[in-house]
């Protein structure tokens, strides 16, 4: 039985070199692409995305570097808290005014006079009875007195936040005089103390309340045989003064040991 004939027209083939052909497009059909209002959309639509995508990304970056710069400084003001209690816990007296290098400061000011305190420290450095006396003050400056070698330079600081500075210097041993008993007190006035030098405790301290505007925080509050640190820091951040903590000063309350 003869097979059916397919009717179907092969394409047809066109001439392009000799010997070579290939198959004609139908004169009805036409390749279409991407026209340019639409390629001008979907570029729109991609900047869009990109845009979104930039903007999320510097948030979360500006998110964690304010993060980390809040840890940072929540640990530097840790870090002077312990410092100060642990040598105001080695203390035998707290001294609430004294005549430091020539100047006259006592605990109990608010600014624009500056508080400071001193405290006696008992030790002993041969290991047996108490032999030496060492004087601490810590006092409260503006950042402005620092020599600018000590510091960065930065107008809006130097302006704006304080500083707590450290003076130490022996004021007493029995290491000098072998000959003197141990003693119970230093055997030079403790409220008068000349030739102390001076250490960097904190830096950008500000003495701000932070509770009630307007209202002034007082750094240094002595009660009884102990001492309470309301300590707080300001900074400079993109143009806008940023506390540290945010809503008030970190209190602490210190009891002498000795």
């Amino acid at each position: 039985m003869p097979k059916p004939v397919n009717k179907a027209k092969a394409p047809k083939a066109c001439k392009t070199k000799p010997y070579k052909t290939k198959p004609c497009q139908p004169k009805n059909q036409k390749i279409r692409g991407f026209t340019v209002l639409e390629m001008l959309v979907a570029a729109a639509i991609l900047s869009i995305v990109i845009g979104a995508l930039l903007s999320i990304t510097q948030q979360f970056l500006r998110t964690s570097s304010s993060t980390l710069r809040y840890a940072d400084t929540i640990s530097e003001l840790n870090d002077a808290s312990n410092y100060l209690s642990n040598n105001i816990r080695r203390a035998s007296k707290i001294i609430p005014s004294i005549k430091l290098n020539g100047k006259n400061c006592s605990l109990d000011v608010l600014p624009p006079t500056l508080p400071c305190f001193g405290l006696i420290i008992p030790e002993s450095r041969n290991g047996g009875e108490i032999d030496t006396y060492t004087f601490l003050a810590y006092k409260i400056d503006a950042r402005s007195e620092l020599q600018d070698r000590l510091k960065i330079e930065d107008a809006w600081a130097d302006d704006n936040t304080y500083i707590i500075r450290e003076y130490r210097r022996v004021i007493c041993t029995t290491l000098d005089s072998p000959s003197n008993p141990p003693f119970d007190f230093p055997c030079e006035n403790p409220s008068l103390i000349s030739r102390a030098q001076p250490y960097m405790v904190l830096e950008g301290l500000s003495l701000d309340a932070g509770l009630v505007t307007g209202t002034t925080l007082a750094p240094f509050i002595a009660q009884g045989n102990h001492l309470q640190l309301n300590l707080r820091l300001v900074k400079r951040d993109r143009d806008k003064e940023r506390y540290y903590p945010a809503n008030n000063a970190t209190s602490l309350t210190v009891h002498l040991r000795n």
